[in-house]
C-alpha cells in the first residue's frame, strides 16, 4: 500500500475549516509521509524503466502519527486549533491506527521529512484554505 505523502496531509488541510465546528477530526493513522515531489521522480522512473510487475512499496523516511502532522501544519500556517484525533471504526480504523498504512516490505524511501517539507516552499505555496477564504501561499511552486 502507497504511504500518506506530505501533499495528503495539504490536501487535508484545505478541507480542515469544513470541519463540524471549531475542530477539526483527524484519523488516528500512523502513516510513512513521503513528499509528492520524490513521490513524482520515482514514478517517472518507473515509467521510462523496463516493466518490473508489481512496484515496490514507496514511502517517507520516517513514520508518523497523522494528528501531529495536521496540529504541526495548521501551527505552521498560524492557527492554534485543537485538533481531535479519531479512531476509525472497525478493522480498517484497527489497521490504520496500527500501522496498515505502511509499507510491509522493502523498497525506495523519500529521504525529505515533513519537518523538512512543512518549511519548504512546496508547502508554503500550496493552496491554503482559512475560514472560507482562499489565499495562495507565498513562495514558488
Amino acid at each position: 500500500m502507497l504511504a500518506l505523502s506530505a501533499a495528503d496531509v495539504g490536501f487535508w488541510a484545505q478541507f480542515a475549516p469544513r470541519s463540524v465546528g471549531p475542530v477539526p477530526l483527524v484519523p488516528k493513522m500512523l502513516s510513512q509521509p513521503i513528499a509528492a515531489r520524490e513521490v513524482a521522480v520515482a514514478l517517472v522512473e518507473l515509467a521510462v524503466a523496463a516493466p518490473v510487475g508489481l512496484a515496490p512499496e514507496l514511502a517517507g523516511p520516517e513514520k508518523r502519527e497523522m494528528p501531529d502532522m495536521v496540529r504541526q501544519l495548521l501551527r505552521a500556517r498560524g492557527r492554534r486549533r485543537a485538533v481531535i484525533p479519531v479512531r476509525l471504526p472497525g478493522a480498517v480504523g484497527r489497521a490504520m491506527a496500527s500501522g496498515g498504512l505502511l509499507p510491509a516490505g522493502p523498497g525506495p524511501r523519500g529521504t525529505q521529512t515533513f519537518d523538512q517539507w512543512l518549511i519548504s516552499n512546496d508547502a508554503l505555496s500550496q493552496v491554503d484554505v482559512a475560514g472560507g477564504r482562499r489565499r495562495i501561499k507565498r513562495g514558488r511552486a
